[in-house]
C-alpha cells in the first residue's frame, strides 16, 4: 500500500487541500536553469502557504506519509524544497558544525 497515494488523494477530494497543492507544485517543479531545479524562494514560500491553510487532517497525512523507496514523484515534498545545487564536502559540513553549539 502507499501511504503518499493515499494521501495525495485524500488532498483531492478536499477543495481547499487541492488548491494550497496545486499552488506549490508548479513553483516547486518548474526548472529555472539547467543548474537549479526551481526557484527555492517561491517554493518554500508555496509550501508555507499549504501547511498554514490546510487542515492538519489533510496536510499532516501529505508531509508524514511513508513512500516507497525509489519513488520519484514530486507530488509530496518537491526535492527542490530541500536539495541544494552543489553537495557541501565534508569539510564545509564539519566547520558548520563546529559553529553550532547544538551540533
Amino acid at each position: 500500500e502507499n501511504n503518499c497515494l493515499n494521501a495525495a488523494k485524500a488532498c483531492n477530494l478536499n477543495d481547499t487541500c487541492k488548491k494550497y497543492r496545486s499552488a506549490y507544485i508548479s513553483p516547486c517543479t518548474s526548472r529555472v536553469s539547467t543548474a537549479e531545479v526551481c526557484n527555492k524562494r517561491k517554493c518554500h514560500k508555496a509550501l508555507r502557504q499549504f501547511f498554514d491553510k490546510v487542515p492538519p487532517k489533510h496536510s499532516y497525512g501529505m508531509l508524514f506519509c511513508s513512500c516507497p523507496i525509489g519513488d520519484q514523484r514530486q507530488t509530496i515534498v518537491p526535492a527542490c524544497s530541500y536539495e541544494d545545487k552543489e553537495k557541501p564536502n565534508c569539510l564545509a559540513l564539519q566547520a558548520s558544525c563546529k559553529t553550532n553549539y547544538i551540533c
